[in-house]
């Protein structure tokens, strides 16, 4: 029954009916849920005399449903399409540079260390009183001075390292230089010999010349004994 007066009352045309029908008693300006089912269906497209139901307020944006779709997407473990963003590339390790950096830093950290001791025993030793502070200051500047000089040492020592190293490298080369140069002095030994016999070898000229003075002693030779011959025959007869 009384939704049927509702709608009586509101098809009759009278706006105040309409509202006092409508309305449940409660406090002035109840939202919708204090609202009869004739204002949510004047809301919707009854008679004019209805009151219209209120605009729903509007959903701020970061409650938006899509908003929120999208966001339980992106969220790792939180949907099934959920695409992570990739994480960025770590940084190679170098292991050589580090072991290069604790190589050239390992002098230097150990007189740290040394000095801190040092002055650790010192400050231990003002405490207890078996020293005063003028004998700490000078047992500290010479502990200062003991760590210079131990860097000095140990960067001498490097120094003395790598001339041991280029050392032993030029004597390898002085030995390979050596055994070129060796080398090359027997070649150029045998070059000369062979060029001395060359120029010592007679030449055609003279093989000619020598031909012609040997056939001419054969041909004196031959005719001498031809001559001497001929002329014994007959003595030995007689």
């Amino acid at each position: 029954p009384g939704v049927a007066e509702d709608e009586a009352a509101g098809g009759g045309g009278g706006g105040g009916a309409g509202i006092g029908a409508s309305h449940n008693p409660g406090p002035v300006g109840a939202g919708p849920a204090m609202m009869t089912p004739a204002i949510i269906r004047g809301g919707l497209g009854g008679p004019p005399g209805a009151v219209q139901m209120p605009p729903p307020p509007p959903v701020p944006f970061d409650h938006h449903p899509y908003q929120h779709r999208a966001a339980v997407a992106a969220s790792p473990g939180l949907g099934v399409g959920h695409s992570a963003a990739p994480a960025p590339p770590a940084a190679p390790s170098s292991g050589s540079d580090a072991a290069t950096a604790a190589a050239v830093a390992a002098p230097q950290s150990s007189s740290t260390s040394l000095a801190d001791d040092a002055n650790e025993e010192l400050m231990n030793l003002l405490r207890t009183g078996r020293l005063v502070q003028s004998d700490v200051t000078n047992l500290q500047r010479i502990v200062r001075e003991n760590a210079m000089l131990w860097e000095k040492v140990n960067k001498l020592k490097n120094l003395l390292g790598r001339s041991a190293k280029a050392q032993r490298e030029t004597k390898g080369e002085l030995d390979v230089a050596k055994q070129r140069l060796e080398e090359t002095r027997r070649e150029a030994e045998r070059l000369n010999r062979r060029v001395q016999a060359l120029q010592e070898r007679p030449t055609h000229m003279d093989l000619l010349a020598d031909f012609e003075t040997n056939f001419d002693r054969a041909l004196l030779t031959v005719g001498g004994a031809a001559a001497g011959g001929g002329g014994g025959g007959p003595s030995a007869g007689r």
